[in-house]
């Protein structure tokens, strides 16, 4: 069921970061920071996504200040394990406010992270579900697929970002109609090299 919208364009930046933040941390990487109260930052301390950016930021800290006192390897595992799933906590948290669901797509790699919020939205099982171009284009209404694969599929970005609405058919056969926006990172050479995403059902 679509709901009403809500500013998608300023939380799709805090939610991208959190979901790079969770694959930062499972990854080993403790440095990686949310921009909060900063000059260009679409984040403010003052809403509910500034408070989670910040409690990710401080849970990124302090396990990097705890990591520099273990001494056995097995210690460090459960520490990274714990604070793994605690920014997993923190992103699912950020996507139930807002009814929605993320992803990260890079460009080169062609391979997508997607979050449990859109795994949810899309009524699919994150544990067999295979994120091929293809099987996800069999969950686009047929009607939309060509705009899908416009927005999706394009190598200049001209649109960026984009802002679409489609429908989609759930694997249940329910159909829904989800907002989309999209926005694609670039290098210092201007080349496009990830997308970034969020829906709202």
């Amino acid at each position: 069921v679509y709901i009403a919208r809500i500013n998608l364009s300023r939380i799709l930046r805090p939610i991208s970061q959190l979901l790079e933040g969770v694959n930062a941390i499972s990854a080993g990487d403790f440095e990686y920071q949310i921009s909060v109260d900063k000059p260009g930052s679409k984040i403010s301390s003052d809403d509910e996504l500034g408070k989670l950016a910040n409690a990710y930021n401080q849970m990124a800290q302090q396990l990097k200040l705890t990591l520099a006192d273990f001494t056995q390897e097995l210690a460090i595992n459960m520490a990274i394990t714990k604070n793994l799933q605690e920014s997993e906590e923190i992103l699912k948290r950020a996507e139930q406010i807002g009814s929605i669901g993320s992803w990260v797509r890079d460009l080169k790699s062609k391979t997508p992270i997607i979050s449990d919020g859109m795994y949810h939205i899309v009524g699919i099982d994150k544990e067999t579900f295979i994120p091929t171009p293809q099987n996800i284009l069999q969950l686009i209404h047929p009607a939309d697929r060509r705009v899908w694969a416009d927005t999706m599929g394009a190598t200049e970005f001209k649109d960026d970002p984009a802002d679409i609405e489609i429908s989609i058919i759930r694997p249940d056969g329910e159909e829904r109609r989800i907002h989309l926006i999209r926005e694609v990172d670039i290098d210092e050479d201007g080349i496009p090299i990830q997308i970034v995403g969020v829906i709202q059902d």
